[in-house]
């Protein structure tokens, strides 16, 4: 006898099924009304979003760190823009002596009608340079961009993993990987608690306690070279050329280990070292304890490098950076970071570490750096030599349109203070007046402090001592265009180029304010002015490390 066959009932299976429904469901739903996918990691959102562009005033607009661009016209200067952050702002020097102030002088003075604007702004990262190129290419339209930065990518996950003490780069990567799932994006936006707040006033970053592990650092550098590359990508759209610099780091200063000292420990069991052979072998057999240890590294390189064997203690000295990740460092694997995305994205690539090693050798310490990450003015100059070499040599510029000219500098010229001693005794050699000498050494002091009222009176009083010298004009028209008295400052570059004065840039200043219909412009006097509520703040004039602005609750 034939039995129908019965399916049997799985009630388990059909309860998944329902289940696999009812997510499917909540899925289309919370893809409807929850919130989009955020590409950044968690540690990252809701950062504040620094601008490039502040104020604008008679047509001219002004960089969120109070440097005056003149509009963009036919015929003009070929446009240079640089981002970063206070590498390429040059904290610790007056804007002058920066890269990009360098690099319009040398250009200049070849000939070639270069503008550069600085677009530097301290504390920021990749993320937001990145927005800030979008805005410059969009409100500036530059002909050229160059991009130095990378000593602040770890600043905001140090910040983030000291007010979430148990985030752990694993889990990041799972919530990056849910983050493609709307319902979970919808989940998380209602339920995610926002990150304590953390008061960072009269605080420096290296001094939160918490520190970036071995496993953070993979994360921390593909997301800087994936912005890397996207900048590539937007110039390239734009039809815009893309140099990408590699960052250097002060190679001397000590990481921020646990152990830090600079008399090995040679530890429990090792006999003491009674000679010099004995010793180097300790910190040999250090280094190899301690293999992860960037203290022992650094220990032996700076031994190495009092012993003159500057090769062997780069090695171990660049070892201890990348060991020991500070946050306002660029380690020498994000070099190959910059590299790659140059490769990938067709921009040109500029190993900064590399120039500056060929002047300055092996070992990159205090005779280049003003701390961490700020360049000496004289190291400023050599990068933009080998920026201004690969621009040429890649036929990026335009054609000389006036003779070359090069003369001594001015010790009366602010955009020649490099530093108050070598300043002084340039004064002292022209046997300039010493009160002449005074007032402008402290006007100098006052602008590299952003003291630009102090500065302004100071660069008064020299005029008064000695109103002929045209450069007293030029070094007050700065100042004042710094305390924003745009109209005084016009008057004083006038009276620089009438008493013979050079100067291309402010040739074209001059020639956009005094356009026809200028005069009759009521923002020119201070009032009407459009834009940005705030404003821009003062430039950072400290030469310490950049301290980053006070994070938003992610």
């Amino acid at each position: 006898m034939l039995h129908r066959r019965r399916w049997p009932t799985c009630r388990p299976f059909l309860a998944l099924l329902v289940a696999l429904a009812a997510l499917l469901l909540a899925e289309q739903m919370a893809g409807r009304w929850g919130p989009a996918r955020d590409p950044e990691f968690l540690a990252w959102r809701n950062q504040q979003q620094p601008r490039l562009i502040g104020l604008e005033q008679a047509g001219f607009k002004w960089t969120r760190m109070s440097d005056l661009i003149p509009p963009r016209r036919d015929g003009g200067p070929f446009r240079i823009l640089l981002l970063g952050s206070s590498g390429i702002r040059g904290n610790g020097s007056v804007p002058f002596q920066s890269i990009p102030g360098h690099l319009q002088r040398l250009l200049n003075q070849e000939g070639i009608p270069v503008e550069t604007i600085n677009g530097g702004v301290p504390g920021s990262d990749s993320a937001q340079q990145l927005r800030m190129l979008r805005e410059g290419l969009e409100k500036l339209d530059p002909d050229l961009v160059v991009h130095y930065g990378g000593n602040n990518e770890f600043f905001r996950l140090l910040i983030y993993k000291h007010q979430n003490p148990r985030w752990t780069a694993a889990a990041e990567r799972a919530r990056a990987t849910l983050q493609h799932l709307a319902l979970y994006r919808w989940l998380a936006d209602a339920f995610q608690r926002p990150s304590p707040h953390l008061n960072m006033a009269g605080r420096h970053i290296s001094d939160l306690p918490s520190t970036i592990a071995r496993e953070d650092v993979p994360l921390v550098q593909g997301r800087y070279e994936r912005n890397l590359v996207r900048m590539g990508e937007v110039c390239r759209e734009r039809g815009v050329p893309l140099v990408l610099c590699s960052v250097a780091v002060n190679e001397v200063f000590p990481p921020k280990d646990p152990v830090r000292r600079f008399n090995v420990d040679p530890g429990p069991g090792s006999r003491a070292a009674s000679g010099e052979g004995e010793q180097e072998e300790l910190m040999k057999e250090s280094c190899l304890r301690n293999p992860d240890r960037a203290s022992a590294h650094h220990v032996y390189g700076l031994w190495l490098l009092r012993e003159g064997r500057k090769q062997e203690a780069a090695t171990h000295l660049s070892r201890a950076i990348e060991l020991d990740p500070l946050p306002i460092r660029a380690m020498p694997s994000q070099n190959l970071c910059v590299q790659r995305a140059a490769a990938a994205s067709g921009a040109l690539f500029l190993d900064v570490p590399a120039g500056l090693r060929r002047v300055y050798g092996p070992v990159l310490g205090m005779e280049v750096f003003l701390s961490y990450g700020h360049l000496h003015p004289h190291a400023n100059r050599v990068v933009a030599q080998d920026l201004a070499r690969l621009l040429k040599s890649r036929g990026l510029l335009p054609e000389p349109t006036a003779p070359p000219r090069v003369g001594p500098d001015d010790p009366l010229d602010l955009e020649a203070f490099a530093n108050s001693e070598d300043c002084a005794a340039g004064l002292r050699r022209q046997k300039v007046d010493p009160g002449l000498a005074d007032r402008v050494l402290q006007g100098h002091v006052a602008f590299l402090r952003a003291e630009f009222d102090v500065a302004v009176e100071q660069y008064r009083r020299a005029l008064h001592l000695a109103p002929e010298r045209a450069i007293l004009w030029r070094n007050l028209g700065h100042a004042l265009a710094q305390d924003r008295q745009l109209d005084e400052a016009m008057r004083c570059w006038q009276e620089f180029l009438g008493r013979g004065g050079e100067d291309a840039r402010l040739d074209d200043v001059l020639g956009a304010w005094q356009r026809p219909g200028a005069l009759d412009d009521p923002s020119r006097h201070g009032g009407g002015e459009t834009g940005s509520p705030d404003g821009p703040p003062p430039s950072e004039p400290s030469p310490g490390p950049a301290r980053p602005e006070e994070p938003d609750r992610p």
